[in-house]
Formats: structure tokens, C-alpha cells, sequence
């Protein structure tokens, strides 16, 4: 075997590894969200916790919204929920 067909081959072999590695990450990385039913339209997450308490705190000097981390996670999920209504 001469030099040449020793350099296709491991580049053939590279571009079939190139291939699968890039398959599996966009398997991996492709993130679709579950599309609700028409009927199943999301509500907005109320700003109380358990207690009846506001939990969203705004600031006039600072012009500032505070809020706990788990409040904007639900914030996050309800656009991506309406989002996936919207592509319907």
C-alpha cells in the first residue's frame, strides 16, 4: 500500500468519525418542546407562594424586579409552553 492510499484512507476514516460525531450532537442538542393541545392553553404563574405572600418585589430607586430563582423558571417554562401553542 503507497503513501497515498494510506492518507485516503485515514481521511475517509476521519470524515466517517467527523459523521457520527456531529450526528450525535445534534441527536443531543436538538431540544423540542412537547406541544400542548389547543384546550391545554398555559396560565401564567400566579406571583404568591403557598402562603398568599408576593414573592416579585419591585424597587424604585434601583428600578429593579426581584424575584426567587424557582419563580423565573416557571416564568421560562410558561413562554416556551405558549410558544409551543403558537407553532401549532
Amino acid at each position: 500500500m503507497n503513501t497515498s492510499t494510506k492518507s485516503t484512507t485515514k481521511q475517509k476514516k476521519a470524515l466517517k468519525l467527523v459523521i457520527v460525531a456531529l450526528t450525535l450532537t445534534l441527536q443531543l442538542t436538538s431540544c423540542q418542546t412537547l406541544k400542548k393541545q389547543k384546550s391545554e392553553v398555559p396560565e401564567f404563574p400566579q406571583p404568591y407562594d403557598t402562603e398568599g405572600n408576593l414573592i416579585v418585589t419591585y424597587d424604585v430607586t434601583t428600578d429593579k424586579v426581584s424575584m426567587p430563582l424557582w419563580y423565573w423558571k416557571k416564568i421560562v417554562r410558561y413562554a416556551v409552553d405558549v410558544q409551543g401553542v403558537e407553532e401549532e
